[in-house]
């Protein structure tokens, strides 16, 4: 869904809300696609805030059934390159006292109250930790530290569509 797109869509009939990936690991709807939908009143619903399971902090490697070894970010040598890239964030949430997948998706709902991360799972205990999520406060140094460290363009690997 591009910016364009919404436009002639919400011209057409109004639209409340918009499913795009965003996280730490994908932010490229921060560019132009955001800014439109904040302008048009647009909610957005950010699918996959955990970077297919990345940014929990415990991939380390991929069986060779696992659907993700199709996504380029995954892919040869960049699981490693990207575990370092982001290793800097892990520190943080080890800090803080949160599991990386926690502060995640704490960056993500500090990130505006227009916008609703939707993670998936597939255990019962990882809902229940992904909702203590809601009770981190992110101190405006600490969003700017984390903006820096997983800056847009951190993640190695071209982004599936």
């Amino acid at each position: 869904m591009t910016a364009e797109q919404v436009r002639r869509a919400h011209k057409v009939h109004p639209i409340t809300a918009v499913q795009f990936e965003y996280s730490l690991w994908r932010r490229e709807v921060e560019a132009d696609l955001l800014r439109t939908l904040r302008e048009l009143g647009i909610a957005l619903v950010g699918w996959s805030p955990l970077g297919s399971g990345f940014l929990t902090g415990t991939v380390t490697s991929l069986n060779k059934d696992d659907f993700r070894q199709n996504n380029p970010r995954y892919a040869g040598e960049n699981l490693a390159l990207n575990r370092d890239r982001f290793m800097p964030f892990m520190a943080i949430a080890k800090e803080l006292g949160v599991t990386p997948a926690q502060l995640a998706l704490a960056w993500l709902l500090h990130q505006g109250q227009d916008i609703f991360p939707i993670p998936g799972t597939r255990r019962a205990e990882r809902v229940e930790e992904n909702a203590k999520a809601t009770d981190i406060r992110l101190t405006p140094e600490l969003l700017k530290r984390i903006n820096e460290l997983a800056r847009h363009g951190l993640a190695e690997g071209a982004t599936l569509v």
